[in-house]
């Protein structure tokens, strides 16, 4: 009996030193260390908003965020008030050398060319920033790799965006061109003259030759997964303007489930791409006029593989690594950079 309450107590005080654990990491999370870095960047020269339990300036930022988007577009080239309203009105009222509040999360803002010349002379100390629980979804590939894994993918990607490959592309472009084109022309020939949107058009034909220069024959396909992908980033938009909250990319949230449904649809498009332009490079076709950038983009990985062994190339190029190379491939990053919050 002795032994059964010792074994209760034992248990009773790790299950309360564990619940103190969660409390202090939860306690140094929400205020101690934000209020810590505050302080240490003040003592630097920056400034900012003081900290805001959990939200930070989220809640500011998100108010100018709808604000500037309800306005029309101006016509100057004075974007950025539209684009990042909260940064600007950051700059402008804390100076060049500042901070905001992403949650509990300071971002620092330097505009001074020698300390930014310094930031990313030394990569190894100011890595890449992640946006969140979902920053391999929103930002992936390329852009978010570093270090040997950079140097890798770049040389490997390098051969597809060569001048000469890039010439390829131009037959795609003319034959989107004319479609629209010959689209405008319908229109027209029932009375002559025909008023149209032509924002529109021009984003379907930036999206049609975009699909066409880098999935070749699957450019419908292509199409599909550039819509897929522009509900990821407006999901993203979502992601980034909320406080993420340990652990809950696991909840079954509505968005979660939708998340992983786009990611999986992605994947299985691209993977049927993809082994139809392996067979092809099997059947011993070589990169000519008429190549894509996909079909490139596995050519050189191939032809990679086979110089310098298998640990040289992206060996799990089949689904992921080419899914994440072309997402800045995207119509809206093409044609449409200020609108897009």
């Amino acid at each position: 009996m002795l032994e059964i309450i010792t074994v209760r107590k034992v248990f009773l005080i790790g299950f309360l030193i564990l619940i103190l654990n969660w409390v202090w990491r939860a306690v140094n999370w929400v205020w101690l260390r934000p209020k810590r870095l505050e302080k240490y960047l003040k003592k630097q020269g920056f400034s900012g908003n003081s900290y805001r339990i959990l939200m930070g300036d989220m809640r500011e930022s998100n108010q100018m965020d709808q604000v500037a988007h309800s306005l029309p577009l101006p016509l100057d080239a004075d974007f950025l008030p539209r684009m990042m309203p909260f940064l600007h009105h950051t700059v402008l009222k804390h100076g060049k050398k500042c901070f905001t509040w992403y949650g509990p999360y300071p971002n620092v803002i330097v505009m001074d060319p020698e300390t930014l010349r310094e930031i990313m002379s030394k990569h190894e100390l100011f890595p890449k920033p992640k946006i969140g629980s979902h920053n391999h979804v929103f930002l992936s590939g390329l852009l978010n790799h570093e270090g040997p894994k950079w140097s890798k993918h770049r040389s490997i990607l390098n051969p597809a965006f060569r001048i000469d490959n890039l010439k390829s592309i131009l037959p795609a472009f003319n034959s989107s061109c004319k479609e629209m084109l010959e689209e405008w022309e319908k229109l027209a020939s029932a009375k002559g003259t025909v008023e149209l949107d032509s924002w529109t058009h021009c984003h379907d034909l930036t999206r049609n030759m975009l699909a066409r220069a880098s999935f070749g024959d699957s450019y419908k396909d292509g199409i599909k997964i550039f819509e897929i992908q522009q509900e990821q980033i407006d999901l993203g938009l979502l992601a980034i303007r909320a406080v993420y909250i340990p652990g809950s990319k696991f909840l079954p949230t509505k968005f979660n489930r939708r998340l992983r449904e786009t990611e999986r649809d992605m994947r299985a498009m691209f993977k049927a791409m993809i082994e139809t332009k392996e067979e092809e490079i099997k059947r011993g076709r070589g990169t000519d006029k008429n190549s894509d950038l996909l079909f490139s983009m596995l050519a050189s990985n191939t032809k990679t593989i086979k110089e310098q062994g298998p640990d040289s190339g992206l060996t799990n190029i089949k689904i992921g690594k080419t899914k994440q190379e072309t997402r800045f491939l995207r119509p809206s990053v093409t044609t449409n950079p200020i609108s897009k919050g």
